[in-house]
C-alpha cells in the first residue's frame, strides 16, 4: 500500500477505537456548524471543497449512500476519500489550491481548527481547551494567541480541575500534532505566543500520550 493509500484509508476508515471516537466527535461538532450547501445541491465535479475535519481539498465524484466519494486535489498523486454529507455540507469552496486557507475569515478558520482537534482526539478535555483557545482568548494578531497570565488563568478556570502541569501537557500535545506553532518563546509566567495552525492531513497526526 502506498503512502497516499494509507492516508486515504486512515481518513475514510479510522483503524482504532480511539480514532473512531475522534471521528465521531468531529462529525458531532460539524453537525452544529453552519451548512454552506444542501446535500441535494452538491454535484459531481462541483469542487474544489475544503473539508474542515481533515483539511483535504476535494472534488465530489459520486454518491456513496451516506456521503460522497471524493477525489483529493491537493496531492501530486490522485487518490480518493469518502466524505460524509456533513463533511461536504460544511466544507468551504476553495479558489486557490495552492493556498486554500488564504481567504478564510477568522470565524471559519476557528471552526476548522476545532474540527481538526476533534478529528484527532475523542477526549472532551482537549475539545474544551480548543474551544477556549479558538473562541475566548484575545487575538493580538489574526490566528495568534498570547498565553499570558490572564489567558492561562482563563484556560485553567474553563477546564475546571486541570492544574498548570496538566495544561502544559495538553498544549504540548497540540503543538506536537502541529496545531499550535510557537511564534514567541515563553518566559516565566508567560507561556509564549502561538499560531493556530492547520497542517496537511499527513502531518497532523494525534499524539498518543494519553487521552484527554
Amino acid at each position: 500500500m502506498s503512502r497516499n493509500d494509507t492516508i486515504a484509508a486512515r481518513a475514510a476508515h479510522p483503524a482504532t477505537p480511539s480514532a473512531t471516537a475522534a471521528c465521531m466527535a468531529a462529525q458531532a461538532y460539524l453537525s452544529r456548524q453552519p451548512r454552506r450547501r444542501s446535500t441535494g445541491a452538491v454535484r459531481a465535479g462541483g469542487g474544489p471543497l475544503y473539508l474542515l475535519a481533515s483539511g483535504l481539498v476535494v472534488d465530489p465524484l459520486s454518491r456513496t449512500g451516506a456521503g460522497w466519494q471524493c477525489r483529493v486535489l491537493t496531492d501530486t498523486q490522485e487518490w480518493s476519500v469518502a466524505a460524509t454529507d456533513i463533511d461536504v455540507e460544511t466544507a468551504f469552496a476553495v479558489s486557490d489550491l495552492a493556498a486554500p486557507l488564504a481567504d478564510v475569515d477568522e470565524a471559519t478558520y476557528a471552526i476548522a481548527w476545532q474540527a481538526r482537534v476533534r478529528s484527532l482526539w475523542p477526549g472532551p478535555l482537549v475539545h474544551h481547551a480548543a474551544r477556549i483557545i479558538a473562541e475566548d482568548l484575545p487575538r493580538p494578531q489574526p490566528r495568534i494567541v498570547d498565553l499570558d497570565p490572564a489567558a492561562v488563568r482563563a484556560l485553567l478556570s474553563g477546564l475546571g480541575l486541570l492544574r498548570p502541569p496538566g495544561l502544559l501537557q495538553l498544549l504540548a500535545k497540540l503543538a506536537r500534532s502541529g496545531l499550535l506553532a510557537a511564534v514567541r518563546a515563553g518566559d516565566g509566567d508567560r507561556w509564549g505566543r502561538h499560531r493556530l495552525s492547520l497542517p496537511p492531513l499527513a502531518a497532523s497526526v494525534p499524539d498518543t500520550g494519553g487521552e484527554r
